[in-house]
């Protein structure tokens, strides 16, 4: 199994990630200033990594958040930032390939980092007759 590590910011929250506006009179959801800044900042550290070829078919990853402060925040607020940041990256193709996720909060290390691992995983073989559920 060969892992690709990358380390890059502390993402943002998905509360401060995306913003609701209103054009001509319709809601849409797009991603905030912030949000933009943080995955043009994600693409200056993926152009870094060694190296650069996307990775392909499915995908597990672990999320090591390490925040810049001490605030009490909830783990899972932050993966969406962080993915879609690694999409725009290069580092794969969609952030739907990622089907075995886990994320875990460690104490502050100023200014905040995130490590993410990622690496490829096969599906299950199902047997040939399901059982009813």
């Amino acid at each position: 199994m060969t892992e690709t590590r990358i380390v890059v910011p502390f993402p943002p929250s998905s509360n401060h990630y995306w913003r609701r506006v209103t054009i001509k009179g319709r809601q849409r959801v797009l991603i905030s200033k912030r949000g933009r800044e943080y995955r043009t900042q994600v693409y200056g550290y993926c152009l870094q990594r060694k190296p650069r070829k996307k990775l392909h078919g499915t995908l597990a990853c672990t999320l090591d958040l390490y925040p810049p402060t001490a605030a009490v925040r909830d783990s899972d607020n932050f993966s969406k930032a962080l993915l879609d940041a690694l999409t725009y990256g290069g580092v794969y193709e969609d952030d739907s390939q990622i089907k075995d996720k886990r994320t875990r909060m460690f104490p502050r290390v100023p200014p905040g980092i995130a490590v993410i691992t990622l690496w490829n995983i096969e599906p299950l073989e199902l047997p040939e007759v399901l059982p009813r559920l």
